[in-house]
C-alpha cells in the first residue's frame, strides 16, 4: 500500500521536473538578436522582448490601427537589453570602470550586463536608466542607475544606432500584429 507521506514528495519532485523545460524554452523565446552589428568583437546584444513597452504621449491612441504613429509620438520606448562580452568587450568594460575611479572587484569574470534603455524615436534620443553586471553564473558584480533626463542622440555611433531602431521596429510590429 502506498502511503501518502511517500508518495507526494516524489510526485512533487515530478512536477518540478517536468517544468523546466518549459521554464528553459521561455527563457529562450524571450531574448531576440537587435541587429548584425551585435556581432562584432565586443559583445552581443538581445532584447528582452517580454519588457519592451511604449509609453505614448497621447494615451488616447490606437496604436495597433497605426503602428507608424510610433514615429510621430511624442513618448518612448524603454525595455532590457542583455549585453553579452566578448572577452576584449569585458576587458574595455573593466578599464572604463578603472578610469572611473569605480570599484572593480569580480568584474575579470563580467560575462554579460542588463541594460534599461528608453527611447525617444521622434527626436531619435536614447537614455541608459540603468545598467547592472553579471558573472557567468548570474552573480551580480555591480549596479548602477542613471538619471531619467540623460538623453543623447543614437546616431551616434552606429552600433547604438541599430539597436535602437531595432526597438522601434520590434514595437511596430507588435502594433501591427495588433498588441497593445
Amino acid at each position: 500500500m502506498f502511503k501518502l507521506s511517500r508518495v507526494l514528495p516524489v510526485l512533487l519532485v515530478l512536477l518540478v521536473l517536468m517544468t523546466l523545460p518549459a521554464l528553459a524554452a521561455e527563457e529562450e523565446d524571450r531574448y531576440f538578436p537587435l541587429s548584425n552589428a551585435t556581432k562584432d568583437t565586443f559583445s552581443t546584444y538581445l532584447l528582452d522582448i517580454k519588457t519592451l513597452n511604449h509609453m505614448p504621449a497621447d494615451v488616447n491612441f490606437d496604436f495597433a490601427k497605426n503602428p507608424e504613429q510610433i514615429y510621430k509620438d511624442g513618448g518612448y520606448l524603454q525595455a532590457w537589453v542583455k549585453v553579452e562580452y566578448q572577452k576584449s568587450g569585458a576587458k574595455e568594460v573593466l578599464e572604463s570602470l578603472k578610469m572611473q575611479d569605480r570599484d572593480v572587484t569580480g568584474y575579470e569574470k563580467l560575462a554579460f550586463s542588463l541594460q534599461l534603455l528608453r527611447v525617444k524615436p521622434l527626436t531619435k534620443e536614447v537614455a541608459m536608466l540603468e545598467q547592472a553586471d553579471y558573472d557567468k553564473n548570474g552573480k551580480l558584480l555591480g549596479r548602477i542607475v542613471y538619471p531619467a533626463y540623460r538623453f543623447v542622440p543614437y546616431d551616434v555611433e552606429p552600433r547604438i544606432k541599430e539597436i535602437c531602431e531595432k526597438l522601434v521596429v520590434a514595437q511596430r510590429a507588435f502594433y501591427a500584429n495588433g498588441g497593445r
